[in-house]
């Protein structure tokens, strides 16, 4: 089994290598737009990524929490949005899961609620 471990910290050339090779891998989840979130107004990013214990990258998720007003209104208008992502290395559910736990752990109290924004679908419906 592998060991699973959370860090909000990357070489950015590593995490924009792991977006890139990523069969779904788009601008939203890169260190580029991290940066784009951190220096708007009104706009926190949460990162997030999955390691194992050689430090190989195993999933990505990169979200904004939005608010439409600063101050106190800010807390009662604030949604996070993840778009594109998360980003999951051989589309592994136990990592999805894992992230997904650590998530749900950062944004309690943040936001009103998450939107997922993908450009694609997890797994395709079985026909019947």
């Amino acid at each position: 089994m592998i060991n699973l471990k959370i860090t909000s910290i990357l070489n950015p050339a590593q995490w924009s290598s792991f977006v890139y090779d990523h069969p779904n891998g788009n601008v939203f989840q890169t260190p580029e737009m991290y940066e784009v979130y951190k220096n708007t107004k009104n706009y926190e990013p949460v990162f997030i990524a999955v390691i194992d214990d050689n430090d190989e990258i195993l999933g990505i998720l990169l979200a904004v929490i939005q608010k439409e007003y600063s101050g106190v209104l800010g807390k009662f208008s604030a949604r996070s949005i993840i778009m594109g992502g998360p980003l999951i290395k051989d589309n592994n559910t136990e990592v999805l899961d894992f992230i997904i736990t650590e998530y749900n752990k950062r944004i309690k109290g943040k936001a009103i609620y998450t939107q997922f924004r993908n450009q694609w679908q997890w797994k395709e419906t079985e026909k019947e």
